[in-house]
């Protein structure tokens, strides 16, 4: 079996293989437990890859594949304000404990 060489391949379709390497790098990831599933990094790395793959639904729409890659938008964009927020909160706790009562 021979590959086609990265030249031959649609620009699209390259964008595409970067987002499923995106999804791949973030299960590596968290498999090796370099990051968790409560780090943002997580949540941007997802956002990242569905992204990658509906703009390469530009070349070849699938319905279903783009229904999945709207899905992942969604939970990632909530996953990370949520995450983002309870970090924040975390943060304005402790500071409020350092301040001096007056």
């Amino acid at each position: 079996m021979t590959f086609p060489p990265l030249v031959d391949i649609p620009p699209l379709q390259l964008v595409g293989l970067a987002g499923a390497c995106a999804y791949i790098t973030n299960y590596v990831l968290i498999t090796s437990r370099m990051i968790t599933t409560e780090s943002p990094v997580f949540f941007v790395n997802n956002l990242l890859a569905s992204m990658l793959v509906i703009i390469s639904l530009a070349d070849a729409f699938n319905a279903a594949t783009a229904l999945i890659q709207i899905f992942w938008v969604g939970v990632s964009l909530w996953g990370l304000t949520s995450r983002l927020h309870v970090n924040w909160s975390a943060r304005k706790r402790r500071t409020d404990r350092l301040r001096p009562l007056n």
